[in-house]
């Protein structure tokens, strides 16, 4: 269940069939118990799942002068809310002879944008070693059944290098998601980590028409000049599309969001300082067909999920032919990928 702690390295061998209609929450706890005891195709959260989540002193959590741990307000709250969601809903234990999977809390999001990641990383690392120190359960394992979210935009590879040993034998649980082979330092090992909606909202989704008279729709930073940025994606999109009729460009976040989520028949989902981006679950709840493009990032649940039957997935070069692309989708093909996309909204809230 700390899939929010992003300890948690969960390997599925084999596809897991279960009733759609679990949520994100449950769908957590479901993936780690089938990474523990490599069974539970019912999905049913028994005793064999069960989640200890450590209780650790304030003075370890907390920082003095700063703000209680309550998570990052915002896309990043799930660091701390998403305990509360386990144990609402059942998979967590009191006795750790009960656990299968432990859970490591901590605020280091919170703590990183109140100070700097010098300071969060040391944060970070005495939580750790707390657990480590004045508990037995670390060491029995070497931390291999242990479980630290890490909701940062890059995951752990925000805690800076050298990277920390403990991060080799925990498991995550994170947004970020970046499949780049090339990378000298991943920061996500699809063998051990678990990626998670940035949210898991309660919301009810918004209605699924066809009166969408805008063709694609994107709002958001672009920084033009710093390419390192979305890999150029935001700046070329605002250059190639500012102008046009059909695909709506602003640079800036805008308080109808709402409206032209609905009226858009896709929205774009473009990578930011990193691959993920939180607009594939805005659209999705809004019945407007995501369009990814990054060919690294790697989506949430994928082994329940069906994402090729609603998502349109592109490299980022397709920014230059994005509006033919898209129109070569017909008004039938569109209505089956809502309908098709309405199916796993429960998995990703």
């Amino acid at each position: 269940l700390f899939l929010s702690a992003m300890v948690v390295v969960i390997v599925i061998h084999r596809q897991i069939v279960v009733d759609p209609s679990y949520t994100a929450t449950n769908r957590v706890g479901m993936f780690l118990r089938r990474y523990v005891d490599g069974d539970g195709d019912d999905g049913e959260n028994n005793e064999k799942g069960l989640v200890y989540i450590y209780d650790l002193p304030d003075d370890v959590l907390q920082v003095a002068g700063l703000p209680p741990c309550m998570g990052y307000p915002g896309m990043y709250e799930l660091e701390w809310t998403l305990i509360d969601l386990l144990k609402t809903q059942g998979w967590t234990t009191t006795n750790p002879d009960r656990a299968s999977v432990f859970l490591v809390p901590h605020c280091y999001v919170q703590q990183y944008f109140n100070t700097n990641i010098t300071f969060s990383r040391t944060y970070f690392e005495n939580v750790v070693t707390h657990v480590k120190q004045q508990y037995p359960f670390w060491n029995k394992t070497n931390g291999d059944d242990h479980v630290i979210t890490h909701m940062h935009d890059a995951a752990y590879c925000a805690l800076g290098n050298p990277r920390p040993k403990y991060l080799e034998l925990s498991r995550s649980i994170q947004f970020f998601s970046d499949n780049n082979p090339f990378s000298n330092w991943p920061c996500y090992n699809p063998d051990r980590d678990v990626v998670i909606p940035n949210r898991l909202s309660t919301e009810t989704p918004q209605a699924q028409d066809d009166n969408r008279n805008i063709l694609a729709f994107f709002s958001g930073t672009i920084l033009p000049g710093v390419w390192h940025y979305s890999q150029g994606t935001r700046q070329e999109l605002q250059r190639l599309y500012q102008t046009d009729e059909d695909i709506v460009v602003l640079d800036h976040h805008v308080n109808n969001y709402t409206d032209y989520l609905l009226g858009s028949q896709f929205c774009l989902c473009l990578p930011g300082w990193q691959p993920w981006s939180p607009r594939l679950f805005d659209a999705m709840f809004h019945g407007c067909i995501p369009v990814i493009l990054s060919e690294r990032q790697v989506l949430p649940f994928p082994q329940v999920i069906a994402w090729d039957r609603f998502t349109i997935r592109l490299p980022p070069s397709s920014i230059y032919s994005l509006k033919v692309e898209l129109l070569r989708y017909t008004s039938t093909q569109l209505r089956a990928m809502r309908l098709e996309m309405s199916k796993y909204l429960n998995q990703v809230r």
